[in-house]
């Protein structure tokens, strides 16, 4: 059968391949090695593979769907397959065959990467299947934590390992800014960050915080790694800019602006303007400066020295 016709069957059972050109490759490949036998070890291969072309599987009636490859080559042409087409029926082959050379090992990851990527985003659509998948794999992974030691050292050493080569911690990064430019992802994200942060959460971080900072051994190690940093002039010049540009950001502003207000909007600089207007307020105030009073946050300290205050100069 000829290459164009071979093509044809492809688009009609399989619409559009992922890479073309991978395509365009396969056929060549079983065209030229169709009459090749390499070796004393040879395999018979479908041009169109049965799984996906039942009707096609009869080398008997269709002898020009039969490739007779060595094994190697029988690799190479499953590889080129699943890089064309990745999907379950061509990528689930090369999981069981040994690769031999860099080039297919680097074909067959790129399939079985693109095969992994289209099942996780059809699985993402079927909300209900998903969210209960999150779930029982949440509760697997605490489980796992909770077990023991081993598991937490075996999961910390992967990360320190592979963060301690610049090339991944910028390869990581670079992944992570292509996704936060994804205005949908950044919202999506954001969200489901400021839903889990309930205020059991927010407690019990404390809690765990605290007895980290309790161990002196724990306390001394940051304190150094804080030094460091704020030792190094590139460092700062680099936070500086970092947080300049966030803060440029009207939507990051009024984020930590209602953060550090407890969720109440900033006060503006007009109310600020009515307050001093009032003149026990201003006198309340430039008595706390007189006096060098330390700093209090309002909602805890000095709101109630200033309803004192109100109330016995009304009294």
């Amino acid at each position: 059968m000829s290459k164009d016709k071979l093509v044809e069957i492809f688009l009609e059972k399989l619409g559009d391949p992922f890479d073309p050109q991978k395509l365009n490759q396969y056929l060549n490949f079983c065209r030229k090695k169709r009459k090749v036998i390499v070796g004393s070890y040879v395999e018979s291969h479908h041009v169109l593979p049965r799984g996906v072309f039942p009707e096609y599987k009869n080398f008997n009636e269709y002898e020009w769907n039969k490739v007779v490859l060595s094994y190697p080559m029988h690799v190479e042409a499953h590889s080129l397959l699943a890089a064309a087409y990745p999907i379950a029926a061509f990528c689930n082959p090369l999981r069981f065959m040994p690769l031999h050379t860099e080039k297919i090992k680097e074909d067959v990851h790129t399939a079985l990467s693109e095969r992994t990527r289209k099942f996780w985003i059809e699985f993402k659509k079927n909300i209900p299947k998903y969210n209960e998948w999150r779930k029982k794999k949440s509760e697997m992974m605490t489980l796992k934590m909770k077990s023991g030691t081993d598991y937490q050292k075996k999961c910390s050493q992967y990360v320190q390992k592979r963060f301690s080569k610049e090339e991944e911690r910028k390869k990581v990064s670079y992944q992570f800014r292509s996704l936060w430019k994804d205005e949908d992802y950044r919202i999506d994200l954001i969200s489901k960050m400021l839903s889990s942060w309930t205020k059991v959460r927010r407690e019990k971080n404390g809690v765990e915080a605290a007895k980290r900072w309790a161990d002196p051994a724990y306390h001394q190690k940051m304190v150094g790694i804080m030094s460091d940093i704020n030792k190094g002039i590139e460092k700062r010049k680099d936070a500086g800019e970092k947080l300049k540009a966030l803060w440029k950001d009207p939507v990051y502003r009024e984020h930590v602006l209602l953060a550090r207000r407890g969720g109440k909007k900033p006060t503006t600089s007009n109310t600020l303007k009515e307050k001093w207007k009032d003149p026990i307020w201003r006198q309340f105030m430039l008595d706390a400066r007189k006096k060098n009073i330390p700093s209090i946050p309002w909602n805890k300290g000095m709101k109630g020295l200033y309803k004192r205050k109100v109330k016995n100069e009304t009294n």
